[in-house]
C-alpha cells in the first residue's frame, strides 16, 4: 500500500517541497487532489498500511494500542496520517500487528 503511494510520487516526478498527490476517496471512489508535503505523504501512506493490517486482523484501535504499548488515540492519529512516527514506534506497531516493519512499509 505505501509502496503504491511511493510509486505515484516517482511517476509524478516529485522533487521536494509541496506536491499535489492523487488519492481515492474510499466512500465514492472519486479521485480528489490533496496538497501535501513529502512528510505528510509518508505519514498518510503509513497510516493507511497500519489501518489496513489492523482491519485485516479484525482488531480495534484499542487492542492494537495495548499490544504496542501506546494510547488508543495515538493509533487513530497515526492511521489518519496526522503524525510522523519514530522508527521505534513504527517497529512497535508492526510487532503488534504481527509483521515486520519491512512488511508493513511494503503495504
Amino acid at each position: 500500500m505505501l509502496v503504491d503511494w511511493l510509486i505515484t510520487i516517482d511517476e509524478m516526478g516529485w522533487r521536494g517541497g509541496e506536491s499535489s498527490v492523487q488519492s481515492m476517496d474510499t466512500q465514492d471512489q472519486n479521485p480528489d487532489t490533496i496538497d501535501m508535503t513529502a512528510q505528510q505523504f509518508y505519514a498518510v501512506g503509513f497510516g493507511h498500511a497500519v489501518h489496513a493490517r489492523r482491519y485485516h486482523l479484525g482488531s480495534s484501535q484499542e487492542e492494537l494500542a495495548e499490544r504496542a504499548g501506546l494510547h488508543r488515540s495515538y493509533i487513530g492519529i497515526v492511521e489518519r496520517g496526522e503524525k510522523n512516527v519514530t522508527l521505534y514506534v513504527a517497529t512497535q506497531i508492526a510487532k503488534a500487528l504481527g509483521i515486520s516493519i519491512c512488511e508493513l512499509v511494503e503495504r
